[in-house]
């Protein structure tokens, strides 16, 4: 009886790990897309933060100027 339900289940066991598999990539793929558009983000700013830094920001009000952008991008959806 144990291996009759072992039969049963073992393509439902495939199919989660499947998904499981698209899941992480799909996961890894956005955030490869996030790290490419904060690089993107960086580069066209390089001289508005040189600018800030000259003019004595510290580096966490840069990165928090970077990442208002990208916070306001993730958890808009959310609200």
């Amino acid at each position: 009886m144990d291996e009759n339900l072992d039969h049963q289940y073992e393509a439902e066991q495939r199919l989660g790990k499947v998904f499981m598999t698209f899941s992480i990539l799909t996961i890894l793929i956005a955030c490869i897309g996030l790290l490419g558009l904060a690089a993107f983000a960086t580069a066209q700013r390089t001289k508005e933060i040189g600018i800030r830094k000259v003019l004595g920001a510290s580096s966490g009000g840069v990165v928090g100027l970077l990442c208002r952008d990208f916070v306001r991008l993730v958890c808009w959806p959310m609200s």
